[in-house]
């Protein structure tokens, strides 16, 4: 399959995706919203949240490195091609965080 953007989307949990790739895609949509330690039972899975203090030239490589093992460690079927921190609000330095996978 060729590389596809991920991005965080709220919203309802497909349970019964149709491929094996709209799963993956739908998983690290899922990695990529969850703070850290907030899931029972699998404390591993999410972002870490530390890096919403930290000024935002700090945040972005932070951030870039929790994506690429967030992704790496919970959903290992999906090869993380890029990672791409978009700048969502420019008053306040809000950020999300865009990733290109491969399957």
């Amino acid at each position: 399959m060729p590389s596809v953007d991920v991005t965080y989307q709220p919203g309802p949990i497909n349970w019964d995706p149709a491929t094996e790739d709209e799963e993956i895609q739908q998983n690290v949509r899922f990695i990529l919203g969850t703070p850290a330690g907030t899931v029972p039972l699998a404390r591993s899975i999410g972002i870490d949240g530390n890096v919403v203090d930290a000024p935002v030239s700090k945040a972005r490589a932070m951030l870039m490195t929790a994506v690429y093992r967030g992704i790496k460690r919970n959903e290992p079927r999906a090869r993380v091609a890029e990672i791409y921190i978009d700048q969502v609000d420019v008053n306040t330095g809000g950020i999300r965080p865009r990733v290109k996978i491969s399957i």
